[in-house]
């Protein structure tokens, strides 16, 4: 009977994140993080309709005659939707509901994480109804990042690194290891939740008896073995990023004053508003409290978790500055952690404290989880940039031929603008295009069109301008032509 309860109960929890996310399905992608969620949209566009080799993401970008080649994490997650858009047709609906469907295998992989760990069937439903309405999981669980398949595979791995623990089994420690080297490729920081591993590794290894020498050889052995493709990915990409991630705060130093101006954001608003939710914060807060005691962190699975949150701390500390104020998304790595000392706040809560009211005010928190996430992400979806496109999308797809390169300016990120044009080609920012660059693109790659939001660019490379094939808000659309004596 419990069984069943559990079932409809996550099936409840299932069907309200959808009713809630309803309506922004066959939405395009617009909002916070435009940028990153556009250029995964174009690794996933590519392997659509050009090039599925899964060792090529592409994204839209020719500049300088290269190729649209750009490797950065192992796309299996942009592979795998491209996969299923080459299956049953191409649309920001099919990215989306494949996103979801991984946010419910995140909240099914936590559900077991929490059992794992000794929790009841209801303290663990508990645990998934909170992270379904952390605002930060809520709001990406549609949205195209490689990072949902990160979190999801990461936590899939904790769960069954402690089944484990609970009783080894060959079958247990091949599926952690093949979760764990699926998470740390989606997304290399999660490479932090093996630390879970090491810990263990490192007491079986020194502090227990001879016997287990054995069980570490063989599970040692085993991960290695799934993790050494995922490591050689990224010792052949990695030298090719040009973006501070890899030198973290020693490559792109920040001063104290603004260090502190980033921590202080992090205390009052990224942590307990954007990763977690301010109704979760008593749970947090008794957890904290517990946890300290002596006989809690006696356990083994305790001692590991807390030393990967550990190595998350300083992972956090390290790209201090690459993270900032904005790139919420970086912070993924924090979320088992946070709710697993969420719902054990809540199971302390419970065990001490079995007064009516402090049933009703834990049911009222509960009750307030969904309805503060949906209101703090009510404008999330909301596009912020090149609103004219948004508006006449379709026009400006369709002004220029569905495969023809375009020069395309201004564009800092290089995905947004090509994204919801559709169109690849060579992509400019900063109202800086010299006329001598537009002649030889036109003469050396016959590009014919310019999409320009720039009145300084259109006045320099006038004598190039044929003719206006559409023109709607800041944005226009020319016909390019290099004359004979030009």
């Amino acid at each position: 009977m419990k069984k069943y309860v559990s079932i409809f109960l996550f099936t409840f929890i299932v069907l309200l994140s959808f009713l809630l996310h309803h309506k922004y399905i066959n939405h395009e992608i617009s909002g916070l993080h435009d940028w990153r969620q556009t250029q995964t949209g174009w690794n996933i566009r590519n392997f659509t309709r050009y090039d599925f080799n899964i060792l090529n993401p592409r994204v839209a970008s020719f500049n300088g005659g290269k190729d649209n080649i750009y490797r950065y994490e192992f796309p299996v997650y942009q592979w795998v939707i491209g996969g299923i858009q080459k299956i049953i047709g191409e649309d920001v609906s099919v990215i989306r509901y494949s996103t979801f469907l991984l946010g419910l295998c995140s909240l099914l992989g936590f559900y077991y994480l929490l059992k794992n760990l000794g929790f009841k069937s209801y303290v663990s439903l508990f645990g998934v109804w909170a992270f379904n309405f952390s605002p930060v999981f809520y709001y990406y669980t549609i949205n195209p990042l490689p990072d949902n398949l990160a979190l999801c595979a990461g936590i899939w791995f904790l769960s069954f690194f402690v089944k484990n623990l609970n009783r080894y089994s060959i079958k247990n420690t091949i599926l952690g290891a093949l979760f764990l080297s699926l998470s740390i490729a989606s997304k290399l920081p999660f490479i932090l939740f093996g630390g879970v591993l090491f810990f263990y590794l490192i007491i079986q290894t020194f502090y227990k008896k001879p016997s287990n020498y054995k069980q570490v050889a063989q599970q040692l052995s085993i991960y290695i073995t799934f993790l050494l493709p995922t490591l050689l990915w990224y010792i052949w990409v990695m030298p090719t990023w040009e973006n501070g991630v890899t030198s973290g705060i020693f490559g792109n130093k920040i001063t104290w004053k603004t260090a502190l101006i980033i921590l202080d954001y992090h205390l009052y608003i990224m942590f307990p508003k954007i990763l977690m939710n301010i109704a979760c914060l008593p749970f947090l807060f008794f957890g904290l409290w517990n946890i300290l005691k002596v006989e809690t962190l006696k356990n083994i699975k305790f001692k590991a978790l807390f030393f990967s949150f550990a190595l998350v701390l300083l992972y956090f500390l390290f790209e201090l500055n690459m993270i900032g104020i904005v790139h919420d998304y970086y912070m993924f790595p924090f979320l088992p952690f946070l709710f697993l000392l969420i719902t054990f706040g809540f199971n302390e809560l419970i065990k001490q404290n079995d007064s009516l009211i402090s049933k009703i005010m834990i049911g009222v928190l509960i009750i307030l989880m969904p309805g503060l996430t949906a209101y703090q992400n009510k404008n999330s979806w909301d596009p912020y940039s090149y609103k004219e496109i948004y508006e006449r999308q379709n026009e400006f797809k369709n002004a220029v031929p569905s495969n023809e390169q375009c020069i395309i300016l201004n564009d800092v990120s290089g995905y947004i603008f090509p994204y919801l044009i559709d169109k690849r080609g060579h992509i400019f920012k900063d109202d800086y295009l010299p006329k001598e660059w537009v002649k030889d693109i036109i003469s050396r790659y016959k590009v014919k069109y310019i999409y320009s939001n720039s009145r300084k660019v259109e006045k320099e490379i006038s004598e190039f301008i044929r003719d206006t094939v559409y023109s709607y808000g800041n944005i226009n659309v020319f016909r390019l032509e290099v004359q004979p004596n030009q």
